[in-house]
């Protein structure tokens, strides 16, 4: 399985209901399977709930890649769901 690690930059905007942002944004990510190396660009698209009460955040993203390493690539099906704590 593929494990990554990466740096974006987020742009957050409001939607009609209080708390709940759409998000997009992009930068760069390297990432590791068996013996491989990938590295490339990442771009962000998603939802952003934040609880009133509680400090809690979610979000629900899909997070396209472009590998340019071991071989130029296009990864369509990343997907990731997240829970925060958040300070404020």
């Amino acid at each position: 399985s593929r494990f990554g690690m990466g740096g974006l930059l987020e742009i957050h905007n409001p939607l009609n209901m209080e708390g709940l942002r759409w998000i997009y944004g992009g930068g760069l990510y390297v990432g590791f399977e068996d013996k491989q190396t990938f590295f490339g660009p990442t771009g962000i698209l998603g939802l952003d709930y934040k609880f009133k009460d509680v400090p809690i955040n979610l979000t629900l993203d899909w997070k396209p890649e472009l590998d340019f390493t071991p071989e130029v690539n296009f990864v369509p099906d990343a997907f990731a769901l997240s829970v925060r704590f958040t300070l404020k």
